[in-house]
């Protein structure tokens, strides 16, 4: 899971990315292609694209993320 959080009051809200441990566990690439889509998400963040480019995801989707997201926190 990754969390975007704001910086900033008054001027244009700035983004950067924490990444939970164990997110990319899952990850089926090599290490330059997880590294490259990290570095991707992360300028995302910082340009402001990736919340401009946000799509909401559904609340049942959202009830399987938070699952698996609890699911994992107990293992």
């Amino acid at each position: 899971m990754a969390m975007l959080i704001s910086e900033g009051n008054c001027m244009p809200t700035k983004y950067t990315i924490e990444f939970a441990p164990g997110c990319f566990d899952e990850f089926e690439g090599t290490q330059e292609e997880l590294e490259e889509l990290i570095l991707q998400l992360m300028n995302l963040a910082d340009n402001g694209e990736l919340f401009n480019e946000a799509m909401p995801v559904s609340e049942d989707e959202a009830m399987r993320i938070l699952e698996k997201i609890k699911d994992r926190r107990m293992n």
